[in-house]
């Protein structure tokens, strides 16, 4: 017995039958695809109003011009006209395509045709155009009036090109020209018209509003309140009242800086270790004078600042510094109260972050206690040192803080004997005072420079070190010392932690003419005295500055003003980015002079130039030109400048575009320290190989033979 489903209740029990109704084809099927040649559908949209249903329209076409075969529209919808229509009673229409005249539509538009019955779909290629309508009463007006103002036809004109062609910002102050417009108080060859109560109105009430404005000078003294600069009297009639370090600083704040230490370590001549050289240079003086406590508070509390700074580092966003934490300050401003650290973290940086106003305010205090301590005639060397900033930047921050009335106040340049009693002048010294340098100040300065530091001057940017050679007298050849003092600039930046690029550039019409052939009149003597001399000279001389220049950490640019010559040219293959000038080459003559490669030539510029033009440059001491090594990958880029001055901005523009703050710093020194450290022992191998290479050369004779012989102008150089 089989077992039957059990219907429920309501279920019909009728046999269930499917229904034929005479519906659509559920799928359509594309017959074909139609572009027409000459008249397309139109597919016109109307923007704001609505269009009788019975307008007839004439289409325009322009004139075929003499194009050729492959400029011509291959479809009717690529061509360009127009539909207009004046049938309307008191309306003209007229439809145009928004797409520029002769150019392709991004978009193609289609119709379709379908037929039910078959199931089939014709499709037509249509042109996408737009409808606008104009009032003929008010193009009437235009025309019959017979008076036209120029001015006003032409800015419409202009105003016209504008809407239709101009950029986003340039339709948007035509809106605004057109939401703020005043209407005209006549029109042309009327009378002018009267004022209505709602103008009249309206100007009295511009009138209460502007009247409680404030005027220029309150503005500008928002605007020089706002400045990151202390706080001045300038009521002041003396320049030691300009700046109070108790309004300063504050009184309470001041008076809990401990300076006893300091007292008790000069009273018993011990020493103060301090990470600050203007500190150091004046800390002696200034806490020997019992009478001058606060001078000696103000000292430590800049000193205090100095640390909050230097401690701080770089932050994510450009500009920026991130201070350290809490605990951390305690540490690194001990024994300074918490109160003092408090004070100090809260003026000069905000949630843990100093901002660019922050940073110009904490100089600017700086340059302040610097003024109080050094009685106002200010060493900048030191402070600069301390603050790592050029000459240019600190007068920019002592012209803030002097002011349009006291800019005649401030001395900025450094002093040679400062005065033994540090206690405040009661009225300015006679002395002529200026942002500038004084002229008999200026030429102590000039004698001091150029026997101090003649070849290399040595200036920080941010995170970038500037080093330029600046001895065009002598084509920027070294001596011993001076190559010994490049060596020390290098490692001196290297200790920059700020610092993530060192470029070393060169002021006249050669980069360097290498090594000074005077030096062959420093060797003499029997051969035991040769050995030693060149030994503690030559041998250590290379030996230091190819160390320096093959560990230095930062990413070093050289920018090639001229030509590079010998040992030189050896040492700025170690660069990672080299630019030259058109009239640079390199010339390392070693084998010409009776000596062998130095400076690490024999790996560094071997690998630099390639096999074949460093082959050419060794052993034939043959000249290589700038476009050979930029071919050879030696150069990286060569930028045709004009003169020195100009390289040396192209090459710093260039700096700042592709080294800039959008690459992270770190990141720089450790790609750096991975790609070179493979080659790290090959190249301390070679130097030693170079240096005792060249001592035997030495020990024969000939390279003093050969310098003698350029030196007195019996062998001509290859310069």
């Amino acid at each position: 017995m089989g077992s039957e489903k059990r219907k429920r209740s309501g279920e019909s029990t009728n046999p269930k039958k499917k229904v034929v109704i005479d519906a659509p084809p559920l799928s359509a099927t594309v017959s074909s695809v139609l572009r027409p040649k000459f008249c397309p559908p139109v597919i016109a949209t109307a923007v704001g109003f609505q269009v009788p249903t019975n307008i007839p329209f004439h289409s325009y076409a322009p004139k075929n011009g003499a194009k050729s075969k492959s400029k011509q529209p291959e479809s009717a919808a690529e061509k360009d006209f127009l539909l207009h229509s004046n049938a309307h009673r008191s309306m003209d229409y007229t439809v145009k395509s928004d797409e520029p005249r002769g150019k392709k539509p991004a978009l193609n538009h289609f119709v379709g045709i379908y037929d039910p019955k078959t199931g089939k779909l014709e499709v037509v290629e249509a042109k996408k155009m737009t409808m606008r309508a104009s009032v003929r009463a008010r193009q009437g007006a235009a025309v019959t009036s017979g008076q036209r103002d120029n001015t006003q036809t032409m800015l419409q004109l202009k105003t016209d090109l504008g809407q239709t062609f101009g950029t986003k910002k340039a339709k948007k102050a035509i809106q605004e020209n057109v939401l703020n417009a005043i209407a005209p108080q006549k029109n042309a060859g009327e009378e002018p018209a009267k004022i209505d109560a709602a103008a009249r109105a309206m100007l009295n009430s511009v009138g209460e509003v502007t009247s409680t404005m404030s005027s220029r000078e309150e503005l500008q003294a928002v605007v020089d309140a706002a400045k990151p600069v202390p706080i001045a009297n300038m009521e002041a009639t003396e320049i030691q009242d300009v700046y109070d370090p108790k309004k300063i600083i504050g009184a309470d704040i001041l008076k809990l800086v401990p300076v006893r230490e300091w007292q008790e370590k000069v009273q018993h001549k011990e020493s103060i270790q301090v990470l600050s050289r203007f500190v150091a240079a004046r800390v002696n003086r200034v806490a020997g004078n019992e009478e001058a406590v606060d001078r000696l508070r103000v000292l430590r509390y800049f000193y205090f600042v100095l640390l909050f700074y230097l401690h701080s580092k770089p932050g994510k966003a450009r500009g920026t510094r991130t201070i350290a934490p809490r605990e951390k300050l305690r540490e690194f401003l001990a024994p300074a109260p918490e109160a003092v650290i408090e004070s100090i973290r809260r003026k000069f940086s905000d949630r843990g972050e100093m901002r660019k106003f922050h940073v110009d305010l904490l100089i600017t205090h700086c340059c302040v206690f610097a003024s109080i301590i050094d009685n106002f005639e200010v060493d900048t060397q030191n402070l600069r040192d301390d603050l790592k900033i050029d000459q240019k930047t600190m007068n920019a921050y002592f012209q803030e803080i002097g002011g349009p009335k006291f800019s005649q106040v401030f001395v900025l340049c450094p002093v040679i004997d400062p005065p033994a009693d540090l206690a405040l002048a009661t009225s300015p010294p006679p002395m002529p005072r200026h942002l500038g340098m004084p002229t008999e100040w200026g030429d102590k300065i000039r004698a001091f420079n150029m026997a101090e530091e003649s070849t290399l001057q040595l200036e920080y940017r941010g995170r970038v070190a500037v080093l330029t050679i600046c001895n065009e007298r002598k084509l920027n050849a070294f001596n011993s010392a001076q190559y010994y003092d490049l060596a020390q600039k290098m490692r001196e930046i290297a200790t920059h932690d700020e610092v993530f690029t060192t470029v070393i550039l060169a002021k006249g019409r050669y980069f360097s003419a290498g090594a000074d052939v005077g030096v062959s009149r420093e060797i003499a003597g029997d051969g035991k005295a040769v050995h030693k001399q060149v030994l503690q000279g030559f041998v250590a001389q290379n030996l230091n500055i190819t160390h320096a220049f093959a560990t230095h950490p930062k990413v070093l640019v050289v920018g090639l003003n001229g030509p590079v010559v010998g040992l030189t040219a050896a040492l700025i293959a170690f660069a990672d980015f080299i630019y030259c000038a058109p009239s640079t080459f390199l010339l390392t003559p070693f084998s010409s002079i009776g000596l062998v490669a130095e400076g690490g030539a024999s790996r560094a510029l071997a690998l630099r130039l390639g096999p074949a033009r460093a082959n050419e440059a060794l052993l034939m001491s043959r000249r290589i030109g700038s476009q050979d090594l930029e071919r050879c990958g030696f150069v990286n880029a060569i930028f045709d400048e004009g003169d020195d001055v100009k390289f040396r901005a192209r090459v710093l523009q260039e700096v700042d575009e592709r080294l800039g703050d959008h690459l992270i710093g770190d990141s720089l020194i450790g790609i750096k320290k991975l790609v070179r450290k493979p080659e790290l022992d090959i190249l301390h191998t070679q130097n030693v190989h170079e240096v005792f290479a060249g001592l035997e050369r030495f020990m024969t004779g000939v390279p003093q033979e050969e310098f003698a012989k350029l030196a007195s102008g019996a062998k001509r150089h290859k310069l």
